[in-house]
């Protein structure tokens, strides 16, 4: 719930991380850090000086600090629905038989052909369509 921030000194081979641990008093805290780990922190109040590792950091003030911070989301609820939505759809489509109708001409005639669907015991709709086009299992 703190604001923060970092800035990379590659010269001197440091990162300053930055955090207001105070906001009511502009207390800031910096952490130095290395390549193996942490060198120093110190906080500091505007118009103070500290040594951190081989870099001294003068804290002058606080010109502007723009921060967001959003505890709390209106749209989770609707992108929570969408990817149980999502997650049905896709065992909808893996699980339920696939039924693909196919129709070429053969001369004078229209050759039907049902896939996707089990023979042995067809459903309903197949009944239907097999005594709508006259064909024999």
């Amino acid at each position: 719930g703190r604001a923060v921030g970092a800035t990379e000194l590659p010269s001197v081979g440091l990162t300053l991380g930055l955090v207001i641990a105070d906001a009511d008093a502009n207390v800031l805290g910096i952490s130095a850090i290395g390549a193996a780990g942490l060198v120093d922190a110190t906080q500091l109040r505007p118009g103070e000086t500290a040594r951190l590792g081989d870099v001294e950091v003068a804290f002058n003030g606080f010109d502007a600090w723009v921060t967001l911070m959003a505890r709390r989301d209106p749209g989770q609820a609707l992108v929570l629905g969408g990817g149980i939505g999502l997650c049905v759809a896709l065992a909808v489509a893996f699980w339920l038989p696939r039924r693909r109708v196919t129709l070429r001409p053969r001369g004078s005639e229209l050759l039907v052909t049902l896939r996707g669907e089990r023979f042995d015991r067809p459903t309903r709709e197949l009944e239907r369509l097999r005594q709508a086009l006259g064909s024999t299992p």
